[in-house]
């Protein structure tokens, strides 16, 4: 059995592990994309998409950094599918009034404004250190994918999250019998 769909690297002793990565990827060259390169070159893994949700910055930032990513490393055909802008509860004024009255926290992730880099608009993407990628991510929902890649290949998915879940509570809000 061999590895299939786009991997470049091939083992003739056992299947690749379909993986997709729910991760922010804050960049660049930090832990985050650190941790999908590996994740990439990895012999037995098939990483089906990486899904990006708000975490150490806004989405649309650190989408465009994992699309740069891919670029440099020449894995155009995976693709990065934008997931949850803002948590599901909590909003910045319900953090800001929090922070009034507990104190401030030691980290903020997007909202942490006092951070060189940050912004309030969600939206902003500004020029990347790296280069600008010249790739578009995916038009459909990350929670959305981690459904249909689900549905495709039952049982046969391992997710790979390392960072806020909130996409993985959308997919389950979407679909309760996904586990």
């Amino acid at each position: 059995i061999t590895k299939t769909s786009g991997s470049k690297n091939n083992s003739p002793l056992m299947p690749a592990r379909k993986i997709i990565i729910d991760q922010d990827t804050l960049g660049p060259a930090t832990s985050n994309l650190q941790s999908v390169a590996m994740l990439l070159n990895a012999p037995d893994v098939e990483v089906l998409g990486i899904c990006v949700p708000t975490g150490d910055h806004w989405r649309d930032l650190q989408v465009r950094h994992a699309l740069r990513l891919l670029e440099i490393m020449g894995r155009t055909e995976i693709p990065v599918l934008p997931g949850a802008l803002t948590p599901l509860v909590r909003t910045l004024t319900d953090h800001t009034l929090w922070e009034k009255q507990h104190g401030r926290l030691y980290y903020n992730g997007a909202w942490d404004f006092a951070r060189p880099g940050r912004t309030v608009d969600p939206h902003a993407t500004p020029d990347l250190p790296e280069g600008n990628p010249t790739t578009a991510p995916a038009a459909e929902h990350a929670a959305n994918f981690i459904i249909r890649q689900a549905r495709a290949h039952p049982g046969e998915i391992s997710l790979w999250c390392a960072g806020p879940l909130t996409d993985v509570a959308l997919a389950l809000r979407l679909e309760p019998q996904l586990p």
